[in-house]
């Protein structure tokens, strides 16, 4: 699954995807020089976040000889460099393996997890409905310290950019937007792994419907959990001020930005009078 090639569907997504942050040396490093983090899966703040539950269903009803054909089968596919005799001697570990997690799903658990910590996500915000995600109350509650930090709009053209480059070094970047759904995406355990990248892509793309107000988009870099990467500073075209924000916090950002990047344009949200919505007003750097 390689999701969305951005620049080959500009037209349809978003022209601006916000970041919503505190003020902080990372929150800088983003407006100087568009540093964006891919984060691991285990750092989020959402225990359920990339959940799945293991389809193990197609194992456990195999005879005895289906079941070490399979393995033997399975390891050739995943394992295309190994020699029959080698095959033979790794195949009783992978279907004694096999046969504990039938007897218990959950073994496998940790297996996944570690896959899935092998992918680096980058989190942002696309529009609401109509609303632009830097309107949203509840994104400046939960993740701006209550209207204290600040909200960051990056060119989605610019996230393209990147993309269209580490593809062609044959990297895998992965975009989508994030499926909200009551509905836990399954894992199918093949040799008492999961080897389908659809499957183990869709964990990262499915979050529960409670979160949907967070009208999410994940940019997936295998291999680079826990990295920060630079898109260039142009890449940051608005800065939005928190309502709340302190007169020294705003300052010191501006004086980062005027260094690197001084066409981004730079407002302040202020609540909107008579309305549950908020607004925004130019802001003199």
């Amino acid at each position: 699954m390689n999701g969305i090639l951005i620049l080959d569907q500009l037209d349809q997504l978003p022209p601006v995807l916000y970041k919503f942050r505190t003020f902080g040396k990372y929150t800088t490093d983003l407006v100087q020089n568009g540093s964006i983090y891919f984060a691991p899966a285990s750092s989020f703040n959402d225990p359920l976040d990339c959940h799945f539950v293991i389809d193990i269903e197609h194992l456990a009803t195999m005879s005895e000889m289906t079941l070490k054909r399979h393995v033997f089968q399975e390891m050739g596919r995943i394992r295309e460099n190994l020699t029959r005799k080698e095959k033979r001697a790794l195949a009783p570990d992978a279907l004694k393996r096999i046969k504990k997690q039938i007897r218990d799903p959950k073994s496998a658990l940790p297996v996944i997890k570690e896959s899935q910590n092998k992918y680096g996500i980058f989190c942002a915000s696309g529009a609401v409905k109509g609303i632009e995600s830097w309107q949203s109350l509840p994104m400046w509650a939960h993740y701006a310290v209550g209207h204290a930090g600040v909200c960051i709009g990056l060119s989605t053209e610019a996230i393209g950019r990147f993309q269209e480059e580490r593809l062609r070094r044959e990297e895998l970047l992965m975009f989508d937007k994030v499926k909200y759904s009551d509905s836990v995406p399954s894992v199918t355990l093949l040799m008492g792994e999961s080897n389908d990248a659809d499957e183990i892509a869709a964990t990262f793309f499915t979050k529960s419907k409670q979160w949907r107000y967070e009208e999410e988009y994940r940019l997936i870099y295998w291999d680079h959990p826990s990295q920060a990467v630079s898109l260039g500073p142009d890449a940051v075209v608005e800065v939005i001020f928190g309502a709340k924000s302190s007169e020294a916090d705003r300052q010191a950002l501006c004086t980062a930005l005027r260094e690197t990047n001084p066409s981004a344009k730079v407002y302040r949200a202020k609540p909107l009078y008579g309305q549950y919505g908020m607004g925004r007003e130019l802001y003199r750097c």
